[in-house]
């Protein structure tokens, strides 16, 4: 049996939830919804991504103006990097269908990616989605009180195998 694969990155929904989450704080609105990432310093205080003084950067994206601008540049990097590297083949055990991997990782206050971990439905999509996330480019280290910290990202991987 021969599958084509179909990768969906959800990058335009954790797009969508960064653009509400610093809209609403420019507009002064509350919102309701957990974080897509935190900033720590170490492991006993946390801070919303969302209010992070300076975000990571990612290679490609220090001229995009804003932390906001920034964080959208950063995620459509972040999903054209899995969209290209992320390869399963065609002749593994999966059976047709959506698959969803969660991936979480840190980037370090040398800007460097770390603590990468994945949740998947395989051991074989798990392996796959940690090496293309340990590919990352190295970044700028996210800036909180003139210090650099801790950044830790979900970053939800949706694909489909198709007959």
């Amino acid at each position: 049996m021969k599958f084509s694969i179909k990768l969906k990155s959800v990058c335009f929904l954790f797009f969508c939830l960064i653009c509400a989450q610093a809209n609403a704080q420019e507009d002064g609105e509350v919102i309701d919804m957990k974080p897509i990432g935190q900033v720590t310093t170490d492991d006993s205080s946390k801070v919303p991504f969302a209010i992070i003084e300076k975000v990571p950067v990612y290679p490609g994206c220090e001229y995009a103006g804003s932390n906001s601008n920034k964080k959208m540049c950063m995620s459509k990097k972040i999903n054209e990097h899995v969209n290209r590297k992320f390869n399963i083949a065609a002749d593994t055990l999966l059976s047709a269908g959506r698959y969803r991997i969660s991936v979480n990782f840190k980037i370090d206050t040398k800007g460097r990616i770390v603590d990468v971990d994945a949740r998947a439905p395989s051991e074989l999509l798990e392996a796959e989605a940690i090496r293309v996330v340990q590919l990352l480019p190295q970044m700028s280290p996210g800036i909180q009180k003139g210090n650099p910290v801790k950044v830790s990202y979900s970053l939800p991987i949706l694909f489909q195998l198709v007959d």
